[in-house]
């Protein structure tokens, strides 16, 4: 990759990130907020699934599934 090519790509990355950071804190509803939080973290990565758990006191609760191969989407809205 050329250096500029590369100097794009970052720029179009943070900018990216500063629209995810934007969005999410403008989400108001929980499980949708959740939702976007696993749909954005599995396109950043390239991952095909991608699973959401909440700690509370010394118990994870699951609450978002996602997984593109399978065609699932569990929790959320």
């Amino acid at each position: 990759m050329e250096p500029g090519n590369r100097q794009e790509n970052t720029f179009a990355e943070i900018e990216n990130l500063l629209n995810i950071g934007i969005a999410l804190s403008a989400e108001k509803n929980l499980n949708r907020l959740l939702e976007m939080i696993v749909t954005e973290a599995r396109r950043i990565t390239n991952a095909d699934a991608g699973t959401l758990y909440l700690k509370q006191q010394d118990v994870l609760h699951f609450r978002i599934s996602q997984n593109q191969t399978l065609k699932i989407r569990q929790g959320g809205d």
